[in-house]
């Protein structure tokens, strides 16, 4: 039988991820291509990622209510058959083995879906910054790429002004 992490198509890579984070934070600069093509990977993982965390909170949910499940229908049983009050039915019931149990998954579920929404978090500021990189570059490029037209404008127009001084050079009087 397979699982719904096996029926995925995208699977979260966390060993290409962390590699992709460490180039990140290595470089000094960044080639606008190259960045564009990992934060492109890294907003798919964080896509997976999400799916992932989805899955760990219904495993939380569903631990949560089988344990209080398990709670009622036990301090029920001990209610009917002679606990003092509330109270002793529950402290019977959290004496149980069984309980115990339970109550150790859901936390160990709950551990696991706010690590992944830590995680989930962290990689969006990490997409965060490489957008903000992305836009940097691309505002450096636009204008070196102005600086080169307003160059060409200048050098274009300082040719005209020196074929026109050629063409219509005047000569100065002749004495």
């Amino acid at each position: 039988m397979t699982t719904d992490l096996e029926k995925r198509s995208v699977k979260f890579q966390t060993n290409a991820v962390m590699d992709t984070i460490e180039w990140f934070q290595s470089q000094g600069s960044f080639d606008l291509a190259v960045l564009m093509d990992k934060r492109r990977f890294l907003s798919v993982q964080n896509w997976a990622l999400a799916d992932l965390v989805s899955l760990a909170e219904r495993a939380f949910i569903s631990a949560e209510m089988e344990r209080k499940r398990y709670m009622a229908n036990r301090k029920q049983h001990y209610m009917t058959n002679g606990a003092k009050s509330i109270a002793d039915a529950i402290r019977q019931v959290e004496a149980e083995p069984t309980f115990d149990k339970l109550y150790r998954a859901e936390k160990e579920a709950k551990i696991r879906a706010e690590h992944g929404s830590n995680l989930l978090r962290s990689l969006k500021g990490i997409l965060d910054a490489a957008s903000q990189e992305i836009a940097e570059l691309r505002a450096e490029k636009k204008l070196y790429e102005d600086e080169s037209m307003i160059e060409k404008v200048v050098g274009r127009v300082v040719k005209t002004v020196n074929e026109q001084n050629r063409v219509y050079s005047m000569s100065e009087p002749h004495q």
